[in-house]
């Protein structure tokens, strides 16, 4: 008896709603003499972020001062964050999680209360980055895909606690205030 098993559904989706996350590690030389030659690429850990869990990286990171902050929103639609010296992310113990408002070691679950950072963004596809210019961490998007754009810009004031960012149309880009 043959059986067909559904890898992706018509929706782009997958039978599993958070699956593992594996971490991939890029190298490339800007000391290579070959300008055509292209950056390797190794498997790290397949299963860096295990089945059921937050995949801290997937939806957005930022580099800033040495340390890298990634961005994680499974299934239920919580944005979450951790962070880890760039020189450690494949070591998980040095990983921190923003929880409850500050920084703790614990990894934690995907339903785990006060792990959500509301307003990080408008729910879209976008990016993160540090504006030096406003000395801000901002997120650029879109709320859901669109054929039209419909930018939004988010604006994090301070370090840590994500919950301050105001949101503001595309009318606010060219003002270059934030």
């Amino acid at each position: 008896m043959n059986t067909i098993v559904t890898l992706i559904a018509s929706s782009f989706s997958t039978p599993d709603p958070d699956p593992a996350t594996s971490l991939y590690k890029m190298t490339y030389s800007l000391n290579n003499s070959d300008r055509d030659a292209l950056p390797t690429v190794s498997l790290v850990d397949e299963n860096f972020w295990l089945y059921g869990g937050i995949p801290y990286g997937a939806y957005g990171s930022v580099v800033k001062d040495g340390t890298a902050y990634l961005f994680g929103k499974p299934s239920n639609g919580n944005v979450a964050l951790a962070k880890v010296p760039v020189g450690s992310i494949e070591d998980k113990s040095q990983y921190q999680y923003w929880v409850n408002g500050a920084w703790t070691s614990s990894l934690p679950g995907l339903n785990d209360a006060n792990i959500d950072i509301p307003n990080v963004s408008a729910g879209g596809q976008g990016t993160y980055y540090f504006s030096d210019f406003w000395n801000k961490w901002v997120w650029i998007g879109q709320v859901s895909p669109s054929i039209s754009v419909n930018p939004y810009l988010l604006c994090r004031r301070g370090r840590v606690g994500w919950n301050q960012l105001l949101i503001l149309r595309q009318k606010f880009l060219a003002s270059r205030r934030c």
